[in-house]
Order: structure tokens, then sequence, then C-alpha cells
């Protein structure tokens, strides 16, 4: 499991919002956490939002003269977060619908937030933890789909 340690006062403020977010939709402990650079793209009518690096966080459209910002994913007992731009979105297994996609350069997982928002997560070969994070969410999405029935 990774967890980085907050180095600074942002870092530490952000995992605080995190945390709360988490327990608020009692999500259950935290299990892992990647950290990536984002890159924010906007287009009518839903903005897109891309990690790059560890994953991706989308919702479909062109990129935007901002490049980069501070991305985080967390892995929970029954859930996940992602953090892009100080938002954070929370995902609950049970209640997600899941699609994934693979192509030649990418596994897409495109997910449903709590407030029915999508968040769409991208692993790339090679990127460090994606095979990871990608096989802990299947493996979660399974066993929530089979507990639920």
């Amino acid at each position: 499991m990774t967890r980085p340690t907050p180095r600074s006062r942002h870092d530490e403020l952000l995992l605080a919002r995190i945390s709360a977010a988490a327990g608020r939709e009692r999500i259950g402990r935290r299990r892992a956490t990647y950290a990536g650079v984002a890159q924010s793209t906007h287009a009518p009518p839903a903005p897109v939002r891309w990690l790059r690096g560890l994953l991706a966080f989308a919702r479909c459209g062109r990129p935007s003269a901002s490049r980069s910002a501070e991305a985080r994913l967390d892995l929970y007992e029954h859930g996940l977060t992602v953090a892009v731009k100080g938002r954070i979105h929370v995902v609950r297994y049970a209640t997600t619908a899941a699609f994934q996609e693979n192509t030649p350069t990418a596994r897409i997982y495109t997910l449903t937030d709590v407030e029915g928002k999508r968040v769409v997560l991208i692993g790339r070969p090679g990127d460090s933890g994606a095979e990871e994070w990608g096989s802990e969410i299947r493996r979660a999405l399974t066993h929530a789909s089979e507990t639920s029935d």
C-alpha cells in the first residue's frame, strides 16, 4: 500500500478534506493512495480533467491552458476518492455505475460518484501503480455486486 506522508500544510489540509469526505460517505478505512499530476480541460457541457501518470479524471472536452494540478486517488474498503484541483469526488462501489474500456494505450474506468457525476480513471501501460489500483477497483466492484444480490 502506498501512503505518501503529507509534505506541506497544503497536503495535510487536502488529506483532512479527503478523509472527511470519505467519513461522511462511510466508505471505510483507507487502503491505498496514488498521486499524479493533472491536466485540466474544459468544454461545454461538461468539464474534463485528465490526470497524467497514474490516473485520469475526465468528463470529455478539449484541453485548456491550465496544465498542472495536484491530483490524488485514494482507495477505501467500500469506495474511492478522486481529488483534482481541490475538488473531491467520492465513489461508493456498491452504488456506482461502472464501465471498463481497454484500448491499446490505456485501460479506462468510468464510474459514477455519489452525486451522480461521471468520474473517469485512466491507467496507462507502464504507469507506476496503474495495474495495482486498476485490479483493486475491479476486485472491489465485483465483490460489491456479488454481496448486493
